[in-house]
This record gives structure tokens, sequence and C-alpha cells, in this order.
């Protein structure tokens, strides 16, 4: 086995290339931006930083519905001015949302979990 290659998608071709590899693996890779092969074979994808996330925590005894719809047209108004073609929403499945975030227009991505890396800066002394 060679050596795995990862460089940054730069044809559609690969792009779609990508995401159809990802299928074919029962995984939901919609964004990829990197591509990694192996003997001229498809192995992998990532999406590095490619589609905005957006964290929402909203009090679930304070809110209001009305205050909810507001909130997801807001967003949608802040995506579009950035220019923004997509974005994630992460909504937690105890959520008082969660059931209604179809009806705001999102789609489910996969059951996943997601984690976070925080990085400490070292500071001499």
């Amino acid at each position: 086995m060679g050596a795995v290659k990862i460089r940054k998608i730069k044809t559609e071709e690969e792009f779609n290339m990508a995401v159809e590899a990802a299928k074919a693996d029962n995984d939901n890779m919609h964004f990829p931006t990197h591509i990694l092969w192996r003997d001229d074979e498809i192995i992998g994808a990532w999406s590095l930083a490619s589609i905005p996330l957006v964290l929402v925590w909203s009090d679930s005894k304070k809110l209001k519905k009305e205050d909810s719809i507001m909130y997801s047209e807001m967003i949608d108004s802040m995506m579009d001015d950035r220019g923004e073609k997509h974005h994630f929403v992460c909504c937690n499945s105890n959520s008082p949302y969660y059931e209604h975030m179809e009806k705001f227009g999102y789609k489910t991505v996969w059951n996943t979990n997601v984690f976070y890396k925080n990085y400490k800066l070292k500071r001499k002394k």
C-alpha cells in the first residue's frame, strides 16, 4: 500500500467523486474541501471550515415559539448577508425546538456527536 495523499479538491468532478465515494461507504459528506487518495483510489474526504456552524442557546422556559421563528429568519438573513449558501445548526435532541427544525427549513444531516478541541496558548514566563 502506498502513502495517503491529501490535497484540496480542485475540480467539480473531484468534488462529486468524493461525495459519491462517501455515500457508497454509508457516510453523508456533503461539502468536502479536501480529498484523500491512496494508490489512485479515493479513501476519504475532509470538510475543513467550509460551512458556517451556528450554535444557539435559547432558554427553553423563557423563549416563545414566535421568538424562535424570528431567530431562524434572522440567522437566514445574516447568512445571506455574508454570502453563504449553506450553514449547519446544532440542535440538542432534548431541545423543545428539535422536532420543529425541519419546519424551519433544516434537513437532518446524520446522527452524530459534535466534538471540539480547545487550543491552549502556551506562553513562556
